[in-house]
C-alpha cells in the first residue's frame, strides 16, 4: 500500500545533514585551494562556495530537509558577494551541528550571533566610551535601522587569550529587544536587561 505521509525528520536528523553539508563544502573548497584551482582570498572563496551550494542544491546531494538552509546560503552569496563571508558560516555551521557549541568559546559565539543579527537586519557598532555616554541617552524609533551598540575597550579586556569571557559585557540595544536577547540565547550566551531600558549585560556564566 503506497503511502503519501512525508517522514519527519528529527533536530539531530536535521543537524548531521547539514554538518555533513558543511564538511562537504569545506572540504571541496580546501581541495581546490591546494590544487591551485580556486584563490586563497575571500572574493575567490565565496564564489567558489556559492557554486558549489548551487550545484548541490541543483544535484539534491543532501537531503531534503536542508533545502531551505542551501537556499538561503545561496541567496546571501548572490547578494552580498563580496562581504557573505560563506566560508566562516560552514566553518559555523558545521562546528556548531558537529560539536557541542558550548564547548565554543564564548567569543567564537558572540561573533557568529552578532553575524546572525546583522542577516536579520541589525548594524553592530563599536564606540568609544564617550560616545557610549551619549548614545546611552536614545531610544529605538519605530522604523530605523535595529543597532546594537559596545564599548571598544569594553570588548579589548572582556575576553582573555583563549576566547572566554572574564567581564561582562554591556550593550546598548535600539530594535527589538526579544529578537536580540533569542539571538543571543539561540549562541548560548546568558545575559539580561539592565531595569526597563535599552541596556543588555552579557553575563560570565
Amino acid at each position: 500500500m503506497s503511502s503519501n505521509v512525508t517522514n519527519v525528520v528529527s533536530v539531530d536528523e536535521k543537524n548531521r545533514w547539514l554538518g555533513k553539508l558543511a564538511y562537504g563544502a569545506l572540504v571541496s573548497l580546501a581541495l581546490a585551494q591546494y590544487d591551485g584551482k580556486t584563490a586563497r582570498n575571500p572574493h575567490s572563496e565565496n564564489l567558489f562556495l556559492l557554486r558549489w551550494l548551487q550545484t548541490a542544491l541543483k544535484q539534491k546531494r543532501f537531503h531534503r530537509c536542508v533545502a531551505g538552509d542551501l537556499a538561503w546560503l545561496i541567496n546571501l552569496g548572490q547578494q552580498r558577494v563580496m562581504t557573505s563571508k560563506l566560508k566562516g558560516r560552514l566553518e559555523y555551521l558545521w562546528r556548531s551541528c558537529c560539536c557541542d557549541i558550548t564547548q565554543q568559546s564564548d567569543l567564537f559565539r558572540l561573533t557568529y550571533a552578532t553575524e546572525r543579527l546583522k542577516d536579520l537586519g541589525w548594524d553592530s557598532v563599536v564606540v568609544s566610551a564617550d560616545r557610549w555616554a551619549k548614545l546611552t541617552t536614545k531610544t529605538w524609533v519605530a522604523g530605523a535601522v535595529p543597532t546594537f551598540y559596545v564599548v571598544k575597550t569594553v570588548l579589548e579586556v572582556a575576553f582573555d587569550d583563549k576566547g572566554n569571557q572574564c567581564e561582562p559585557v554591556n550593550f546598548w540595544v535600539l530594535g527589538d529587544k526579544r529578537q536580540f536577547a533569542e539571538v543571543m540565547r539561540q549562541h548560548q550566551l546568558q545575559g539580561q536587561w539592565i531595569d526597563a531600558g535599552a541596556g543588555y549585560c552579557l553575563s560570565r556564566f
